[in-house]
């Protein structure tokens, strides 16, 4: 019956409440599978990108503007124009990168995407080769190459208190395993408040859920550079392996990766295709996956996936009873459900539509064992999260 009300349940309701088509498996007995694509439900860490990347389109710039201030012979005017010139390439290049980060089936720039902002870079190192905008651009277009250090550093060096050079060097020093030099970056992003507290919870969350001597994978900046401060920081679950999708484009970190164990597929961007044949490869490490992880990777395996809290278990081999009570566990943990059941409040935090999965879940074990009282408790989890994250809780299969 477990069985039966777990399939039923995972194409059922997520069918009506999201209104998605769902992909159900011939294989029934795969019970303990999430049938479908939970991942709806997720926020997706493309929503949480370098806030200090602008989304401009490069055709705004004020392109006459420029074009007149050039025609002039005055040495004032013309360095005007050189720096309208150099901002205008700026601008392009952080559009196609912005869009590179944001999009949701690559973590990787495409062939077109790489070759235009190759080419702004040649653009600004032949306008202002001494600039900051060339130097951290040409780290950039490198995806965390860490060859080009010397781009980086000189970058810092310009604009010592520029926040996007902290951010690549979370990266650069997580890919050289320097932890000393990982934890500088890592509280000046806290002491800037770059990184939330709520994603900080929301990445300790992430490692209670976890199984023991799991590998936990996350997408994009932020989540990964939570779960890093979670562990280096406050010690929490040392015993999982976090795996960042967004510095795994650089060969350094692939390589660290190898020497650990790993099996990298032989794919050189990093996308939906990348993250299966990973999963495939290193599915006797027991592999997470971050419920950040847009939805476009997940539902290429979506029956290989089983929800545990909030990540989601690559090929996990227990039976159903062992799902029960691990989520069970979760739930009932203090760290986990007190904010919860906290009065629900407009400025809420959409992170936690991400616990939808596992409270459905209970929601409808409970219901089938009509165990009352902890029916009522996951419920009224349930109503405040989507209170909070301004969902319609009339298209929830719930009681109100």
């Amino acid at each position: 019956y477990m069985r039966y009300l777990s399939s039923v349940f995972f194409v059922n309701c997520l069918f009506s409440v999201f209104g998605q088509t769902i992909l159900v498996p011939q294989n029934l007995n795969n019970s303990n599978r999430i049938y479908g694509k939970e991942s709806i439900l997720t926020v997706d860490s493309t929503q949480t990108e370098i806030p200090n990347y602008p989304n401009r389109d490069a055709q705004k710039v004020e392109t006459k503007k420029i074009e007149s201030v050039q025609k002039t012979r005055v040495k004032g005017e013309l360095q005007e124009s050189q720096i309208l010139l150099k901002n205008s390439y700026n601008s392009r290049f952080l559009s196609i990168k912005n869009r590179v980060n944001t999009q949701g089936f690559s973590r990787s720039p495409s062939i077109e995407q790489q070759q235009e902002m190759d080419q702004i870079v040649g653009d600004l190192k032949r306008l202002a080769p001494d600039s900051y905008d060339y130097h951290f651009a040409k780290y950039l277009a490198g995806n965390h190459n860490v060859s080009n250090a010397f781009h980086l550093k000189t970058a810092g060096k310009l604009q010592p208190n520029s926040m996007d050079v902290v951010v690549q060097n979370v990266a650069f020093y997580a890919s050289l395993l320097d932890t000393n030099e990982l934890k500088v970056n890592l509280k000046k992003l806290i002491d800037a408040s770059w990184i939330s507290k709520e994603m900080l919870q929301y990445a300790e969350n992430m490692l209670h859920a976890a199984p023991a001597n799991s590998v936990l994978i996350s997408h994009g900046v932020q989540d990964s550079y939570a779960l890093l401060f979670a562990q280096l920081f406050r010690a929490v679950r040392l015993d999982v392996h976090c795996v960042s999708m967004d510095i795994l484009q650089g060969e350094r970190y692939r390589e660290n990766l190898q020497k650990k164990g790993f099996v990298l597929p032989e794919y050189k961007g990093v996308n939906v295709a990348y993250l299966q044949a990973f999963c495939q490869l290193n599915r006797n490490r027991n592999v997470c996956l971050s419920m950040t992880i847009p939805k476009d990777y997940l539902q290429e395996m979506s029956n290989q996936l089983t929800v545990f809290g909030l990540v989601f278990v690559f090929d996990f081999s227990q039976n159903m009873q062992v799902v029960f009570e691990e989520n069970e566990r979760f739930f009932n943990r203090e760290l986990t459900t007190k904010s919860l059941f906290e009065t629900p409040t407009v400025s809420g935090n959409c992170l936690e539509a991400n616990y939808l999965p596992m409270l459905m879940y209970l929601s409808k074990m409970y219901e089938f064992s009509s165990d009352v009282t902890k029916l009522n408790r996951v419920e009224l989890a349930i109503l405040n999260v989507v209170k909070r994250c301004k969902l319609d809780v009339d298209k929830l299969q719930i009681r109100k």
